[in-house]
């Protein structure tokens, strides 16, 4: 009996050669090769399309004035943190071999990271903020210079009660545009991955959207601040061409900064 008995190995090996089954199997793999292969390529597609963006975010991110250094900091040690936490991704990627755990972490480019559903937002919304909060600055400035000719027109005799409504709204908006950008950056500074956490999902969409909004509204009060600005740069040179002699020698201080 001794001579009949065979390995499982063996026996399956024989069996499949007898059959005619032992090109089928390695036809088989060979097809679990290619499959795990191109699953490999799509996810590293994923994951360099992110990382690009993410070196790009990066830049914007040193660009800007106006957010406080802790803000700035905070923001680019994010964006780093996802690009190296990607790139090891990627690499964990590439040494996959077993189906199931290829699955989990393709899953994980976008459930644990959120690069572009909430990263890239986040700090887009952080990056309008700093540009509002750059132009209200530059506009409060130039706001001190025009409040100083309706100043020497009231002097001259000018009736400027129309300049200085334009002033206060003007003022007004200004404040009201920083007080929205600061508002929208504390909003979404500390927002974290959801890891497929639906709350913390919807929370997450909920502040960005709010954040988003307040960012609209501040860019709003910076278009109607530039208007109450023309207004006022109007009247003043309406009111030096009537009375060349009370007119300043140069007009550089109603020139808008762009």
């Amino acid at each position: 009996m001794k001579k009949f008995l065979l390995s499982t190995t063996t026996g399956l090996t024989l069996a499949a050669t007898l059959l005619g089954l032992q090109p089928a199997l390695a036809a088989d793999s060979t097809t679990i090769t290619i499959t795990l292969q191109a699953a490999r390529t799509k996810a590293d597609a994923q994951i360099d399309a992110r990382i690009k963006a993410l070196n790009a975010l990066y830049t914007r991110v040193n660009a800007m004035t106006r957010l406080t250094d802790d803000q700035q900091n905070a923001l680019a040690a994010t964006v780093n943190a996802n690009i190296a936490e990607m790139t090891t991704l990627k690499a964990k990627i590439d040494a996959d071999t077993d189906a199931a755990t290829l699955r989990e972490d393709m899953a994980s480019i976008t459930k644990s990271y959120r690069i572009y559903l909430l990263i890239m937002p986040q700090a887009a919304i952080e990056a309008a903020a700093d540009r509002v909060l750059d132009v209200a600055s530059d506009l409060t400035t130039f706001a001190a210079k025009l409040q100083a000719r309706i100043d020497a027109a009231k002097t001259a005799g000018a009736d400027v009660s129309a300049m200085v409504t334009a002033k206060t709204d003007m003022d007004a908006k200004l404040a009201d545009a920083t007080t929205q950008a600061n508002a929208a950056v504390s909003e979404v500074m500390n927002l974290k991955p959801d890891n497929g956490d639906v709350d913390i999902f919807r929370a997450n969409l909920a502040s960005l959207k709010d954040a988003r909004s307040k960012v609209v509204a501040g860019i709003h009060d910076i278009g109607q601040a530039r208007n109450d600005a023309g207004t006022i740069v109007k009247a003043l040179v309406t009111w030096d061409k009537a009375h060349p002699d009370a007119a300043p020698k140069s007009d550089d201080s109603m020139k808008m900064d762009q």
